[in-house]
């Protein structure tokens, strides 16, 4: 019994974050332009450095920022 209360509880999480993930996909519909500000330096394990861009940008006259997910060298930023 405790063993099938488990599995129901680990659905339901695996459900709600799913769910969340593909509502925060589906919000991510008006395009905009950013403007660049910096980038942040991420440290792999193995002491090589990537880079992620950072942005400003304004929806409906709200101001935000927001990091590139994609890691990129610097001389491509």
């Amino acid at each position: 019994m405790r063993i099938f209360i488990f599995i129901v509880v680990i659905g339901v999480i695996v459900i709600v974050v799913y769910a969340l993930h593909i509502n925060a996909i589906l919000a991510c519909t008006i395009e905009t332009t950013g403007t660049y500000i910096k980038y942040n330096t991420v440290q792999s394990g193995r002491g090589k450095a990537t880079y992620e861009p950072v942005f400003r940008y304004y929806i409906k006259g709200k101001e935000f920022q927001g990091r590139c997910l994609n890691k990129m060298s610097l001389p491509d930023i």
